[in-house]
């Protein structure tokens, strides 16, 4: 993490603050992207193309109803349901092509 001071010099230009996220969430081990946006669309890409690294995509529909209800169930409980839900959205080399496009379909309409 940089320091404020640090970072002063990149704050007058709204872009370089930009290309530092860009950097970062690419060469990280793993990425969570908070939306479907063109700069998540273009990292997961570049992140499947430049050899295999982890991008997860939270699938909200089924997450929002889990976190307005975490308190009503117990940590493992709670813990299974988030990775079923997320089954499919996690990144893993072996999802296939129809099922990406399947669940960027249904996030985009």
């Amino acid at each position: 993490m940089l320091e404020v001071e640090e970072l002063k010099p990149f704050l007058p230009f709204s872009s370089r603050p930009a290309a530092i996220d860009y950097i970062v969430c690419d060469e990280s081990d793993v990425f969570v992207t908070n939306k479907n946006g063109n700069m998540a669309k273009i990292l997961a890409g570049r992140r499947r193309y430049a050899g295999h690294k982890r991008t997860i995509r939270p699938n909200a529909k089924k997450l929002s109803s889990l976190f307005m209800s975490w308190d009503q169930m117990d940590w493992d409980t709670f813990s299974r349901k988030v990775k079923a839900s997320q089954r499919g959205f996690i990144g893993e080399p072996d999802e296939d092509e129809a099922t990406t496009f399947l669940h960027l379909r249904d996030a985009t309409h």
